[in-house]
């Protein structure tokens, strides 16, 4: 086989390779980071790969954080989201978190919620005091196709480079 179509072969795997998309196994988990800021301040992060905890239809679910930080010390929780019917928000069942009303923070059913992201504004049941509830989505690791991708482009690049020092220029 010739230099070039041998090349091109390579090429064609790799880049069919990295169109086949990831097994939903091996997938990175998605996180939802969550930022309170008010008068007291609070970030964690929910684990998309599994379901919550527990749910009650039309009513709440629980979800267990990680790395959950409350005024700087870091804290066990479980996290409650609440319907809208039930004044939205969310709280925390051991009350590292304070009791929060304001929007419905998923969409969907409570056995099988889709999170939303954005900012929201929460209030204290209690006390009536603000809160700003900052939600992101994240991806810990690209997906191995990702890479694949990544690694045969600067290989094209690589190889255009090369191709181009071994036939100089003709100079006159």
């Amino acid at each position: 086989m010739k230099s070039p179509l041998k090349l091109g072969a390579i090429l064609a795997v790799l880049f069919f390779l990295s169109a086949v998309p990831a097994m939903a196994d091996s997938a990175p988990s998605d996180t939802m980071t969550y930022t309170l800021s008010g008068s007291t301040t609070a970030t964690f992060t929910i684990s998309m790969d599994s379901g919550p905890d527990w749910s009650d239809n039309g009513t709440a679910l629980t979800m267990d954080p990680l790395n959950l930080m409350v005024d700087g010390t870091s804290m066990t929780d479980t996290v409650v989201f609440f319907n809208s019917s039930e004044l939205g928000g969310l709280n925390g069942v051991f009350s590292c978190l304070p009791d929060l009303i304001g929007p419905q923070l998923y969409t969907g059913s409570e056995s099988d919620p889709t999170f939303l992201t954005g900012v929201f504004q929460l209030f204290d049941i209690e006390t009536g005091a603000s809160y700003t509830l900052t939600v992101t989505e994240s991806s810990s690791v690209p997906e191995p196709s990702t890479i694949l991708m990544l690694v045969s482009g600067l290989f094209a690049v690589g190889l255009g480079f090369r191709r181009r020092s071994s036939n100089p220029a003709d100079v006159n």
